[in-house]
């Protein structure tokens, strides 16, 4: 399949960003076949499944909900830098398993577009790197099931608010609930996507908000809850570090789980 690219800078734009690094954001529309709309948008989630195995950003995925534009998905993912949109590629580049994903969605869709955008800031301030860059090490320390690794971004006395309103207080108490998950839930994966955050003018606390995707096998059932998270970050010896996440869940696919647990 031919692949058309819409290139939103030019090559000055390229040369100011080797010079002075520039956020951007990279966007991906995708024009589903007569009826493969939720099959490219399942694909499209399995991608950003895979890139967090990689160790890269997940970003996030649109799904239309209304709207004459005649795409149906969209993943877009946040890069504080063109190069490291070009490292991101070069490692997609190495992943035979990533290529097999790219070759059934090119099945699948009619069309394919990307674009790239200057973000209206000329870069983000170190810390809020810092912190986007220690949520999507999380991620990634998930879904390798690496409890210690996840460990490692929380304050010893961490509090986190679950979806099922299930208190976990300490980094202990916390390590235990996700080690009692992966050995109970078959194939589980938490992406956390932030949207905003933001840090206190004296740089000692922060605030992320964003949205959030579980998934897992349960027997032969596919389960997929979906939300929005709040945490709260605070700088300990030059590291940021989570204080407390609250995790809402809005969205539920699983009859036995969410039966149990959201009483639908």
């Amino acid at each position: 399949m031919k692949y058309s690219i819409l290139l939103l800078f030019s090559l000055v734009y390229t040369f100011a960003y080797s010079q002075s690094p520039k956020a951007i954001v990279v966007q991906n529309y995708y024009y589903p076949k007569s009826g493969n709309a939720e099959a490219v948008y399942q694909w499209r989630l399995h991608a950003s499944d895979l890139r967090a195995k990689l160790g890269l950003p997940v970003g996030r995925v649109l799904k239309k909900y209304s709207g004459d534009c005649l795409f149906d998905v969209i993943w877009e993912c946040n890069y504080p830098s063109i190069e490291a949109r070009e490292a991101d590629v070069k490692k997609l580049d190495e992943s035979a398993e990533f290529a097999k994903v790219q070759e059934h969605m090119g099945t699948l869709i009619q069309k394919f577009e990307r674009a790239i955008w200057e973000v209206d800031y000329t870069t983000a301030s170190r810390d809020e790197s810092q912190i986007r860059e220690n949520r999507n090490a999380s991620n990634v320390a998930i879904a390798a099931h690496d409890t210690s690794a996840i460990a490692t971004y929380w304050l010893n006395d961490v509090f986190v608010l679950t979806s099922r309103n299930v208190q976990n207080i300490g980094r202990e108490k916390n390590a235990v609930a996700f080690s009692d998950e992966f050995k109970t839930r078959q194939d589980l994966i938490y992406i956390r996507t932030p949207d905003r955050v933001e840090v206190s003018s004296p740089g000692t606390m922060a605030s992320e908000t964003g949205d959030w995707i579980g998934r897992w096998k349960d027997g032969d059932e596919e389960v997929r809850i979906t939300g929005t998270y709040d945490a709260k970050w605070i700088k300990t010896d030059g590291r940021w570090l989570i204080r407390a996440e609250i995790y809402t869940a809005l969205t539920c696919e699983g009859k036995r789980y969410c039966t149990a647990v959201f009483g639908k």
